[in-house]
């Protein structure tokens, strides 16, 4: 297991490209997908700026990934400068210093879609090239962004399993909104059953 909390497609995608020499013909690669990972990918401003402010140097200290064209460029961690004096310590300073992230977010929410489509879509290239498999596990998506990567996977030739039923359990989910053991182990339990037959890249039970 090389999850990692905080990542995003755009830091699975470069874990997955370190780890490809340890792939072999008939590994699965299951890289759980949520709708919040497209900020992450991107290190939309609002999260970004507040992870930097809470190291010394004032660095995020993970990489973001950004479209030129149809490639993939990797940025690394972005150095801020502190927006408002006192942020973090005054109500004011705060409500001033998220206005300007919000604004600053708008640029990067533009092609968020295209790029973690595009991370995905690499993911299985990385995968297909050592003789692997990439299934996307759908975990945390809104009906309408699931039926919009669904169509994708399905037009992508990408293997998916639709976890988002279980997410929907209100009571399995830690007090911090994230899955909690049990939400884990309907996943563990669905993904367990999945299997892909010689000559074929989708999964059956």
């Amino acid at each position: 297991n090389h999850a990692v909390g905080g990542y995003g497609t755009c830091q699975a995608m470069l874990r997955l490209e370190q780890l490809k020499e340890s792939l072999s013909a008939g590994d699965i690669v299951i890289y759980g997908f949520s709708a919040f990972h497209e900020e992450r990918n991107t290190a939309d401003s609002r999260l970004d700026y507040w992870a930097a402010m809470s190291s010394p140097n004032h660095k995020s200290g993970y990489p973001r990934c950004r479209l030129n064209g149809k490639e993939v460029i990797r940025e690394d961690s972005k150095e801020w400068s502190t927006i408002m004096p006192l942020t973090g310590r005054s109500a004011l300073s705060k409500i001033v210093t998220d206005t300007w992230l919000a604004l600053l977010s708008v640029q990067t929410e533009k092609n968020q879609l295209e790029l973690a489509r595009t991370l995905i879509a690499k993911m299985k290239d990385i995968s297909t090239e050592r003789g692997a498999s990439l299934l996307v596990l759908l975990q945390d998506l809104p009906p309408k962004v699931k039926k919009n990567y669904r169509d994708f996977l399905e037009e992508s030739q990408i293997a998916y399993l639709d976890g988002t039923k279980v997410v929907e359990r209100q009571e399995w989910k830690l007090p911090d909104g994230h899955p909690g053991p049990k939400i884990t182990e309907q996943w563990a339990k669905s993904l367990s059953i999945i299997s892909f037959p010689p000559g074929r890249k989708d999964p059956s039970p």
